[in-house]
């Protein structure tokens, strides 16, 4: 019984985070699945689970700040290729792009230093928030 009570509330964790456009943090979630009689203790638990099993991302916006959740979806090669978060609105950007091959063997080839892509952020400033700042 209360094997399905857990995979109920996973399944509830995980259609969540489906839904959202950029990622939440664990308490915005446990906000959220309030009503729904979600544990903060599941959902952490559940959250742990789910980055482990590669279906979200987690990571930190900025230093000192809560870590955030992404739901992946297709994205299910993230250990091949860096990602971006914006400061500005938090989301999560991948990098999928062969210019990051050259600059990953510069570094490897001049600095002695392997970069490991599953846990290689960039931190700046997404289009969309720089359209909204009038920056080009």
């Amino acid at each position: 019984m209360k094997e399905s009570y857990q995979t109920r509330q996973g399944a509830l964790i995980l259609e969540y985070l489906k839904t959202l456009a950029g990622p939440v943090t664990a308490e915005s979630l446990c906000a959220a699945l309030q009503s729904q009689r979600v544990s903060k203790a599941t959902v952490y638990r559940h959250l742990e689970r789910l980055a482990a099993a590669g279906q979200v991302r987690r990571f930190s916006p900025a230093q000192g700040a809560s870590a955030c959740y992404q739901y992946v979806g297709d994205h299910t090669d993230c250990h091949l290729h860096p990602h971006m978060v914006c400061v500005c609105c938090g989301r999560l950007y991948h990098l999928d792009c062969s210019q990051m091959q050259a600059l990953s063997d510069h570094i490897r080839e001049h600095h002695g230093f392997l970069l490991d892509y599953g846990h290689t952020i960039l931190y700046g400033t997404c289009a969309g928030c720089l359209a909204k700042e009038g920056i080009r």
